[in-house]
């Protein structure tokens, strides 16, 4: 039964992502840092190449690594590589619990449109001494991080034709 889930999870990663017939770009992304006093600091640097595209009514629909967002810049967490689909503005806060308890909840994705084609992410982090049962990618010490997502566009694609790998890569296949 594990194998059938796994072959399930597998096929599912390679498939395009369904849904918005929405025009945009697959470009290639920098994380910088506004401000953080996390121990040990957040990612920044390199986050591939991610898909942006501007809905009619100005928000924006965006890919983005996991170990770009969630990680520390000196060590991955435990992430295996994976990338999600979100949405700018975030609907809500962006807080949500990593695990049981009020110690354990913070705001992951705040995403923010500073300009076309830049995203900021204001993070409140729990710190993993106060939630031991959290994921291994938190701080040790509850700290804030502000960061910029900078999208440099390669090439033009419709949402419809992204697909992401089971490596976490972005292609556009239309």
């Amino acid at each position: 039964m594990r194998r059938a889930w796994l072959v399930m999870l597998v096929m599912a990663a390679c498939e395009p992502l369904e849904g918005d017939d929405l025009p945009g770009q697959l470009a290639s992304v920098t994380v910088t840092s506004l401000s953080d006093d996390c121990s040990p600091l957040r990612f920044v640097g390199d986050a591939g190449v991610q898909f942006y595209g501007t809905r009619p009514d100005g928000g924006v629909v965006f890919t983005m690594s996991q170990r770009a967002q969630f990680s520390s810049a000196s060590d991955d967490g435990g992430l295996v590589e994976s990338v999600q689909r979100q949405t700018a503005p975030f609907i809500g806060d962006g807080r949500t619990n990593v695990a049981s308890g009020d110690a354990c909840v913070g705001v992951f994705s705040a995403w923010r449109v500073d300009a076309p084609f830049v995203l900021r992410n204001p993070q409140e982090w729990p710190g993993a001494d106060a939630c031991p049962a959290g994921p291994g990618w938190l701080p040790r010490m509850p700290c804030t991080s502000e960061r910029v997502f900078t999208f440099t566009p390669i090439s033009e694609c419709n949402l419809k034709c992204v697909t992401i790998s089971a490596a976490g890569e972005v292609t556009c296949d239309c």
